[in-house]
């Protein structure tokens, strides 16, 4: 799916509903800014956003998304060497390519809320926030061929010896499994900061005043991406704190290896 295409196209259908960005935003519960760099081409939507845009703006996902278009406009070929290389630049925490067979299925699966209810699952029993998802169509795959990827690396290259209803739920599966086994590398600034301003929203003064002002992001991320690689869990988000701050600031202990191993003595 291409990103200029989807913000083009997602403009165009916003302006013709007459309305604004602002409220576009407010109804799908993200900021304006964020559907703003939607429609200038500069990143995409997560993919469980995409049928609350649906519904919003009254359009068939087969037109927001255009990757069933048969006949595309293609770029010249310096502007889409331009673009490649700035994507593979901000490589996408979890991105899904597919070929063209798996085209109906994405379509289809997109209206469905089998990607919301894993995320809050997953929450709930590990902690793990899974980042935003890109999917993208790739005609140089093999007709029933994905690839998942995270932070330009591979994961998994496949192909599907046949297509059916369940192949959307089958592919979802395997990518949040993906993304728990490789949960420590996914993790990255973003993520972390969402983890802490959750805690800070919904828990006043555990983490005030400690991330990150007193310890910062990248250590924090350090000390989950340690603890759930030993523990296979990071639900604990307060406790997890705690023991940081009790570690790092009133201890003063610097080898995050150390640390790590503390709080997962203190978690038993």
């Amino acid at each position: 799916m291409d990103t200029k295409r989807f913000g083009e196209t997602l403009s165009k259908i916003r302006q013709n509903k007459n309305m604004t960005q602002e409220e576009l935003a407010s109804r799908l519960g993200v900021t304006p800014q964020a559907v703003s760099k939607w429609e200038r081409g500069l990143n995409l939507p997560d993919i469980s956003l995409v049928k609350g845009i649906c519904t919003i703006l009254s359009v068939d996902s087969n037109d927001l998304l255009g990757i069933a278009e048969k006949n595309q406009v293609v770029e010249n070929d310096d502007v889409v060497a331009q673009r490649e290389i700035l994507m593979n630049a901000c490589a996408e925490p979890l991105l899904i390519i597919f070929g063209k067979n798996l085209i109906p299925i994405f379509v289809e699966g997109l209206k469905t809320n089998i990607i919301n209810e894993k995320r809050k699952k997953l929450a709930i029993d590990t902690g793990i926030l899974v980042p935003v998802i890109r999917i993208k169509d790739d005609i140089n795959l093999k007709e029933n061929g994905y690839c998942i990827m995270s932070c330009g690396k591979i994961l998994i290259q496949n192909e599907l010896k046949e297509v059916n209803r369940g192949t959307y739920e089958f592919l979802i599966n395997q990518l949040f499994e993906l993304c728990v086994v490789n949960y420590s590398t996914i993790l990255n600034k973003q993520i972390i900061k969402m983890l802490v301003d959750n805690v800070k929203k919904l828990y006043p003064g555990v983490a005030d005043d400690i991330i990150p002002e007193k310890i910062s992001y990248l250590t924090y991320q350090k000390v989950l991406a340690g603890v759930l690689e030993n523990s296979g869990y990071i639900r604990n988000h307060i406790r997890i704190i705690e023991l940081l701050e009790n570690e790092i600031i009133l201890k003063g202990n610097k080898d995050i290896d150390l640390v790590i191993k503390s709080i997962l003595t203190e978690m038993k």
